[in-house]
């Protein structure tokens, strides 16, 4: 089986992570995977590592017509028995017709729930031979869109928990940020764009000031909000503990060491960050919003808070980081849970299942 991987992506996010999961478990099967993607994404780069084929394949733009033709011709090169568009904003639409036109097979991955038009989604999920939801969410918001259910397939996500996992190493996470023994540690790890709603955390630390004990907040990640939130956490009065650290490789170093996770985004297709959180033993304060309830259990192995209500998340950050004993016991129950369903080699199965089911 040969299959020929789409994923324009730069970075090495949520999608491209899952990406590279996927095809190196697909490798260890004695599947054979081919790589498009961008000259210069960070998911070349670490898939390179791995002696899987790249092909670096330009895309100027969403409208960018020669797309088509390009990838066509890489499908047929590459005598792909199935094509698995990954790929986002233009991507997917042009992937699709291109191995529409070749006759080949063609499934795609669904990670966001947001809703498109109904014809957008009847005329792209329907012509797919399948479509996989890494959510419940996202499986739902399809089929009120009239994606065919025949269609439509559920296999979660993933996290590393070999690499994401409790061992913790509080002397060098302390010097690296400068952390003061005693002072317990938030973190939020998310793009810096409005849905991940960066401002309702930094509302109810403004509003739980008073509250709660002494701490710092860490932001991680970069996006084209930056400059506009560390504007707001001045203006909110809580830069002395609020501090952007911008994008890190080495998160699994860091999560295991930060007393809690938060994630008030108002649109979630699952939550990388989530999981990440989770399978290091760290408790998550998350939105109840889009594909995050299936990971989150209310009072097990988290909190969960109605999206945007700051008021409702200041009151839980203060419970939260208050209540030692309360915390330990979420604590222990965070890696079970995530143990149980979100395993890499769970989401590597139900891909190549998927593949199977077309194919055969």
């Amino acid at each position: 089986m040969k299959i020929l991987h789409l994923e324009t992506g730069r970075y090495l996010y949520g999608g491209a992570l899952q990406v590279q999961y996927l095809i190196r478990g697909l490798a260890n099967k004695g599947v054979e995977n081919v790589l498009v993607c961008s000259s210069n994404s960070e998911l070349s780069r670490q898939i390179n590592e791995d002696n899987i084929e790249i092909v670096a394949l330009a895309m100027r733009g969403d409208a960018d017509l020669s797309f088509i033709f390009r990838f066509k011709k890489l499908i047929h090169e590459h005598n792909a028995d199935l094509v698995h568009l990954h790929s986002r904003r233009g991507a997917d639409t042009l992937g699709l017709l291109a191995a529409k036109w070749s006759n080949t097979p063609v499934v795609i991955s669904r990670r966001v729930d947001n809703k498109e038009t109904r014809l957008a989604s009847r005329l792209k999920y329907n012509r797919c031979d399948r479509v996989i939801t890494i959510s419940r969410k996202i499986k739902d918001v399809l089929l009120n869109q009239d994606v065919a259910a025949d269609r439509l397939r559920l296999v979660y996500s993933a996290v590393d928990t070999d690499k994401f996992s409790p061992l913790e190493n509080v002397a060098w996470f302390q010097q690296e940020f400068g952390i003061e023994k005693g002072e317990k540690v938030i973190g939020m790890i998310a793009q810096m764009i409005k849905r991940k709603g960066h401002s309702t955390l930094f509302c109810s630390l403004e509003k739980a000031r008073s509250s709660l004990p002494k701490c710092k907040v860490l932001i991680f990640g970069q996006g084209p909000l930056q400059t506009e939130l560390q504007a707001e956490v001045k203006a909110r009065s809580i830069s002395d503990i609020v501090r952007f650290v911008g994008f890190r490789h080495d998160l699994h170093k860091i999560i295991p060491n930060l007393d809690l996770l938060v994630h008030p985004a108002f649109a979630e297709g699952l939550g990388v960050a989530i999981l990440q959180a989770n399978s290091c033993g760290v408790p998550v304060i998350a939105a109840n919003a889009g594909g995050l309830p299936e990971i989150i259990q209310h009072n097990y192995n988290g909190w969960l808070f109605k999206p945007g209500n700051s008021e409702q998340l200041a009151t839980l950050l203060a419970h939260a980081l208050s209540d030692d004993i309360a915390i330990e016991k979420i604590r222990q129950r965070c890696r079970d849970a995530i143990l149980s369903k979100f395993s890499i080699e769970s989401m590597v199965d139900g891909n190549l299942a998927v593949y199977n089911e077309v194919l055969l």
